[in-house]
Parts: structure tokens; sequence; C-alpha cells
């Protein structure tokens, strides 16, 4: 069945990570608006930052059926990719969770900064180079 599906998945992933970008991008340039930690958390900071988390997720859902519906052989080459994928997600969530719960407004600012500054160049390095 997921043979049938596998190259509608291929393609949604592929497309889907512009949104992960312009998510991303977003989320990160809020984050620094606040980075002398003098105004509390606006509110887009909070919105933008739980898409980019949702749509890395996404993005790793279907990244790993596209990786569980890989050939055997295939699936070796993309190992890397999963690994730094999947620690990109991490910061990714890191950051969700430090809008929410740092413990002053500095802090929900710089954290998520730093957190998704990491996750992004993690998902720039994990790009296959064929």
């Amino acid at each position: 069945m997921l043979e049938n599906l596998y190259p509608h998945l291929q393609g949604f992933h592929g497309v889907f990570r512009w949104f992960v970008l312009f998510f991303a991008l977003v989320a990160i340039v809020i984050a620094f608006s606040g980075w002398s930690g003098r105004k509390p958390p606006g509110p887009l900071l909070f919105p933008f930052g739980l898409s980019y988390v949702l749509a890395m997720d996404l993005e790793l859902i279907s990244g790993l059926l596209l990786y569980f519906g890989l050939s055997p052989d295939l699936r070796s080459a993309f190992w890397g990719h999963a690994a730094i994928t999947f620690l990109a997600v991490l910061f990714a969530h890191i950051g969700g969770a430090l809008t929410r719960k740092g413990p002053t407004d500095a802090i929900k600012h710089r954290g998520p900064a730093i957190a998704w500054v990491i996750s992004l160049l993690l998902i720039f390095l994990a790009i296959p180079r064929h």
C-alpha cells in the first residue's frame, strides 16, 4: 500500500519543506525581536513557534513514512539525514517549550531564538547531497 503513496509523500515532503523554512524564519525573527528582554513576549511568538514545531513534526512524520517505504538498500543512504533531522526537531521542541515555560521574558525570547537557529542550521546540514 505504501508503494502507491510513495510518490505523493515524496512530493509532499519536498513541497512542505518550504513551509517549514517560512515558519522557522518568521519564528526566529519574532524571537530575536525581544532579545533585550525589556518587553514581554508578544502575541505572535507562541503561535509562530507552535506553527514551526508542528510543521517540523509533520515533516518528520512524512520523512519517516518515506524512509520506511524505501528499499533496504536505499535506507542506509538516508540514515544520517534522519538522525540530523531528528535533532533539528528536538531543538525546535526545546525552543517551543521555552516560549511557554521560560522563567523570564528574556529567556522566553533568547532561548527559543537560539534553539530555533540551531534547529534551522541542522535542517540545512541534513539536506541530502547527491
